[in-house]
């Protein structure tokens, strides 16, 4: 997996001494922003703590739930994304322009904490605005990099004033987002079941009973991308399986997921994966 990472601080070692911190109210562990290329991430076991996530900008896919991490969960930008202790967490189908912003933390007072601010039941939420969750991502980030005084109290403050951001987002917008999520259902099966299919915008709208000026719009206000640009990566996504996991020659390949041009297929990948379909088949390769 190629990760750049933009900036990242830890307090200690992952370990044994970590795993004590469970004995304080609320301890941060590390913080970060990060940009990642397009591969995936797993991590299926020792996670003794929580782990929060902010996606900013682009999108990816996250594991649903804890038994099946086949089944994900569209993630575009503004979602908040709540791992729990021993939790399985992975992540897929990342865009490039991917930003997402991450802290670890751990506590026996963190259960009560996001059961008051109403972030305990659920993996997902939805924030309308995502300008001042970053702003205090930073502020943890840069108090985290130094060796100020009181700085533990200093990080804790920060993050109980990331939560209340949250939580307070969250209640305006999750329900506008759960209400967009369900009027686009019929497009969003369409375009990743059917994506071999020549799809059209039209049929698209049609499926939703909208207009598709009216659906062109609330599909980039609730993924962040347009239907063309959303159904080029599901198709660039399962190309990538297919190269990774088979001997399938390209340009059957190209034709089995929607782009029957062969050129075009090439651009479209490299333009995705930053690298041309062969040079990804050829890594895959020699990971495996």
């Amino acid at each position: 997996m190629k990760t750049k990472i933009d900036n990242y601080s830890m307090n200690e070692p992952d370990g044994a001494a970590y795993a004590l911190k469970s004995n304080d109210y609320l301890h941060l562990h590390s913080c970060g922003v990060s940009v990642f290329s397009t591969e995936s991430f797993v991590r299926t076991s020792e996670n003794v703590d929580y782990m929060l996530n902010l996606v900013s900008s682009g999108s990816l896919h996250y594991n649903t739930n804890n038994t099946d991490l086949l089944q994900t969960t569209f993630a575009p930008s503004g979602t908040v994304v709540l791992y729990k202790p021993d939790e399985p967490q992975m992540f897929s189908k990342l865009t490039p322009n991917l930003t997402r912003y991450w802290v670890h933390f751990i506590g026996y007072g963190v259960a009560d904490l996001l059961k008051e601010c109403q972030l305990y039941n659920e993996r997902f939420y939805k924030v309308n605005d995502t300008k001042h969750i970053e702003a205090i991502f930073l502020k943890i980030l840069n108090e985290m990099h130094s060796n100020s005084k009181c700085k533990q109290i200093k990080l804790n403050a920060y993050f109980m004033d990331l939560l209340s951001e949250i939580s307070r987002s969250t209640n305006i917008s999750t329900t506008v987002h759960s209400k967009a999520e369900a009027k686009l259902t019929p497009a969003l099966k369409i375009m990743n079941t059917k994506y071999a299919d020549n799809i059209s915008l039209d049929e698209l709208a049609q499926s939703c009973y909208m207009s598709k000026y009216h659906f062109l719009r609330l599909f980039k206000d609730y993924a962040g991308l347009t239907p063309y640009t959303y159904l080029t990566n599901v198709r660039i996504d399962n190309a990538k399986d297919l190269l990774a996991n088979t001997n399938i020659k390209i340009s059957v390949i190209a034709k089995s997921v929607g782009i029957p041009d062969q050129n075009h297929f090439s651009k479209l990948f490299k333009k995705h994966a930053n690298v041309t379909p062969q040079v990804y088949r050829k890594n895959a390769y020699r990971e495996n």
